[in-house]
C-alpha cells in the first residue's frame, strides 16, 4: 500500500508518520490536562503514592517526547527530499529551532502562568524540539549512515555519564541543563524562584538530540519500496522492544533507579516500567522507540475515520501543541471559578493551584475527549490553510 498522502504545503506527506505523530498529540493533551485541572498532586510515577489507574495515565504519555522528536527527525528528511539543497535545509532546521525556542520563551511560557513576566522561564519539550533542529542542521553534512551510527552510539553509551556533572554555579548550572540533565539557573543567591535570574531546563539534549538524528535516518525507509520498509521497521522495532525487557531484566545498565518486587504482580510490572525520563534513560528510549517501529509498521495499512481524524492532529503538530496547552489553563480556571476560587489565583503555574481545586481522574478522560472535540476543528482549520498558502511562518508552526 502506498503511504504517501496528497500533496499539501509544497509536498507529499507520509500518512503513517502523521497518523502515528496524532496518536501522540493525543497522547500529550491527557499529559497536560491531567497536570492542569486534576486534583490529585503529587508524582503519578512514584510508587509510594499512586495507584494504578493514574500511574499508567502518566507512563503512557512517557511516549509523547521520543516519538515526537524521532518524526521530527523523519520529517526533516523527507523534506529534504523534496528538493531542498543541503545548504537550504540547513538553514530552514537552523532558523525553525529558533524560532521554536522563541516560541517556547514568549508563548508557551505566557501560557503556562498567564503572566506577561518572562521569568521564571521554563525550557520544556519545544526547547528541546527546537535546539534539536539546531544540532540536525549541522549533522544533515554527514553521510546518512554516520548519522544514524553516532546517534545509536548515544543513546546506547549515554548513561555511561550518569552521575557526571560540570559542578554548580550559574554556568554549570546552565552547561548540566542544556547538555546532561533537568537543572536549576539562577543568578545570585537563589530561593526558590527568589534570584536574580530563574529558569528550569528539564529537556537536556542528550540524548533527545540523537532521538530527532536517529529519526532523520529512519526517513530513508521511506525511499524504499512498501514491504522493504515495513520488514525494517517490523524487525527493528521487535529487536528493540525485546532489548528493552533484556536491559531491563538484568536490572543493571541502562537506567539509574533498579526495578524491584512487590506487593503483586501488578506492583511489580509498575516497577518495571518505571524508567527514568528526566533525563531519558537507555531503558526509556528502548521502551518507546521500539513500540514507535512497530506502530509505523502496522499504520501502513490502517484506514478508516479514525484513522483519518487523528491524521489530521498530526499534521499540525506544533499548533495543536501550543492550543492545547492553552486550553488546558483556560479550563482550568473556568473550573477553579466554578469550585468558588478567585481568577487570580489561576494566574500562575498549575503547581501553585490552590488546595482542594481540581477533579477526578475520571472526569479528566472526559474532560480530555471533550477538548479535542473542539480542537478538531481549529486543527483541520490549520491544516487546509497550510496546505493552500505556502508561507515560511506556517511551514515553521
Amino acid at each position: 500500500m502506498n503511504t504517501i498522502t496528497a500533496n499539501t504545503g509544497g509536498g507529499s506527506r507520509v500518512r503513517s508518520v502523521d497518523l502515528l505523530r496524532g496518536l501522540v498529540m493525543l497522547l500529550v493533551a491527557l499529559d497536560v490536562l491531567r497536570y492542569f485541572i486534576f486534583g490529585g498532586y503529587g508524582e503519578p510515577m512514584n510508587l509510594e503514592g499512586t495507584n494504578a489507574p493514574l500511574f499508567f495515565t502518566r507512563w503512557i504519555t512517557h511516549y509523547f517526547a521520543p516519538l515526537f522528536l524521532l518524526l521530527a527527525g523523519v520529517g526533516a528528511y523527507l523534506k529534504h527530499q523534496k528538493g531542498l539543497s543541503k545548504k537550504q535545509m540547513s538553514l530552514f532546521l537552523l532558523t525553525r529551532g529558533l524560532f521554536l525556542i522563541a516560541l517556547e520563551v514568549i508563548v508557551v511560557g505566557f501560557i503556562w502562568k498567564f503572566q506577561l513576566n518572562i521569568y521564571p522561564i521554563l525550557f520544556q519539550f519545544i526547547w528541546v524540539l527546537g535546539a534539536s533542529m539546531m544540532v540536525l542542521a549541522g549533522l544533515i553534512w554527514l553521510p546518512l549512515r554516520v548519522i544514524a551510527g553516532l546517534s545509536l552510539i548515544v543513546i546506547f553509551g549515554h548513561n555511561m555519564l550518569d552521575g557526571f556533572s560540570f559542578g554548580s554555579g550559574y554556568l554549570a548550572n546552565i552547561l548540566n541543563g542544556i547538555f546532561l540533565q533537568p537543572a536549576v539557573v539562577c543568578a545570585g543567591v537563589c530561593e526558590g524562584e527568589e534570584g536574580i535570574f530563574y529558569a528550569y531546563l528539564s529537556y537536556p539534549l542528550l540524548p533527545w538530540a540523537p532521538v530527532m538524528a536517529l529519526g532523520y535516518a529512519l526517513g530513508a525507509l521511506y525511499q524504499m519500496d512498501a514491504e522493504r520498509r515495513r520488514k525494517y521497521l517490523l524487525f527493528g522495532g521487535l529487536a528493540a522492544t525485546i532489548l528493552f525487557f533484556v536491559i531491563r531484566a538484568l536490572n543493571g545498565y541502562g537506567n539509574p533507579a533498579h526495578w524491584a518486587e512487590n506487593k503483586n504482580a501488578l506492583w511489580t510490572a509498575m516497577s518495571f516500567l518505571n524508567t527514568h525520563k528526566y533525563p531519558p534513560s537507555l531503558s526509556y528510549l528502548l521502551m518507546t522507540l521500539g513500540p514507535a517501529a512497530l506502530l509505523l509498521f502496522a499504520f501502513d495499512k490502517v484506514k478508516g475515520g479514525l484513522a483519518a481524524f487523528i491524521e489530521v492532529l498530526g499534521r499540525v503538530p506544533i499548533f495543536f501543541y501550543v492550543v492545547q496547552f492553552l486550553l488546558a489553563h483556560v479550563l482550568a480556571l473556568i473550573l477553579g471559578v466554578a469550585q468558588g476560587f478567585r481568577v487570580e489565583q489561576f494566574l500562575t503555574f498549575f503547581w501553585k493551584f490552590p488546595e482542594g481545586f481540581g477533579i477526578s481522574l475520571l472526569w479528566v478522560y472526559v474532560a480530555w475527549a471533550a477538548a479535542i472535540g473542539l480542537m478538531y476543528p481549529l486543527c483541520e482549520w490549520y491544516a487546509d490553510l497550510r496546505a493552500k498558502k505556502k508561507s515560511r511562518l506556517l511551514e515553521y508552526f
